[in-house]
């Protein structure tokens, strides 16, 4: 019964591991930016500035589990959403198909 306690323990460990380093990963094509809290304009949330200074409205960013902090380093997939607007009028509206925070 000890051996088994130990073998679920190192089990569970390498599992919460594996999938730690998994989320600090780059997406596969991806660019990163900075989240960046933007309230305290009108009809703004956050917003993502690439890191060659272009800045993204995402419209799916709570599709993503991530706490969101403001200048937290991220790598992302997107693709602009020609038929949408914003009112924040900070940069174009894109649709995230993959986030994942940085280090």
């Amino acid at each position: 019964m000890k051996h088994m306690k130990t073998y679920l323990m190192i089990t569970i460990s390498s599992l919460l591991a594996l999938f730690s380093c998994v989320e600090k990963q780059a997406c596969s094509d991806g660019v990163n930016g900075t989240l960046i809290e933007m309230s305290v304009l009108d009809g703004c949330s956050w917003i993502i500035q690439l890191d060659a200074g272009e800045k993204l409205q995402p419209v799916n960013l709570n599709n993503f589990e991530i706490e969101k902090k403001n200048e937290l380093k991220v790598s992302m997939v997107y693709k602009e959403v020609e038929a949408m607007a914003g009112i924040c009028m900070v940069g174009k509206m894109v649709e995230i198909s993959c986030l994942k925070v940085m280090n």
